[in-house]
């Protein structure tokens, strides 16, 4: 059961802000390489649901002391909602990625940043200057790599494999247009960002209805 802990110590509420900066490492030309664990998430790829559940597999299977995995319930499509626990501290940090459908790539930095840091933990090397054991026993980062995998299917394959009334209703939802790589909610519609309580009645040209990023400018 995923439950949220208060940080311990101020030292250890200042590394988990640290943490957040550690991401810029994980891209950065010239970043220190781990020579042990072969890298198992490449990120130079469109980062779809069956890769990231793959990789979750791989990761967990590697680093079992480190890493692991459970579901947190299905979606309407029948996809798995995947939560990755990294880390064996009792401190917790909770990320999470791809609320928007058209944002994938944040999915595929939680998971390079999980191959990243399981690989430093694993030889006991430094990710920049930050020492990835010493904030890993005393922290759980717990990761949900893709909160809306049904909009990011949709978002990155198209209705394909779809009944054609779902189809229909899709593209008409998507302005008539078969392209839905700036699709933000998931197949059904529904904008997974604005179901929290954070007064959206009160916003100003709100939207009611599925729609699209458009670009502006």
């Amino acid at each position: 059961m995923l439950k949220l802990m208060p940080y311990k110590s101020i030292h250890y509420s200042i590394i988990l802000c640290h943490i957040l900066l550690l991401f810029v490492f994980i891209f950065q030309p010239g970043r220190a390489q781990a020579q042990g664990q072969a890298d198992i998430v490449n990120p130079k790829q469109v980062y779809s649901y069956s890769i990231m559940k793959r990789d979750i597999d791989k990761l967990a299977a590697a680093y079992p002391d480190l890493v692991s995995v459970q579901t947190l319930g299905k979606t309407a499509y029948g996809r798995e909602l995947w939560a990755v626990k990294l880390g064996r501290g009792e401190s917790v940090l909770f990320l999470n990625g791809s609320h928007h459908a058209w944002e994938w790539m944040t999915t595929t930095l939680l998971m390079k940043m999980i191959d990243t840091y399981a690989q430093s933990y694993d030889l006991d090397k430094p990710v920049g200057p930050y020492d990835v054991r010493e904030i890993l026993d005393h922290v759980s980062i717990w990761i949900v790599p893709m909160v809306n995998p049904d909009g990011v299917t949709l978002s990155q394959q198209g209705t394909a494999g779809l009944p054609k009334e779902t189809s229909a209703l899709l593209n008409r939802y998507n302005r008539g247009s078969p392209n839905f790589i700036r699709w933000k909610a998931n197949m059904q519609g529904l904008d997974l960002n604005r179901q929290y309580p954070a007064n959206w009645s009160t916003m100003k040209n709100a939207v009611n209805y599925p729609t699209i990023k458009i670009t502006e400018g």
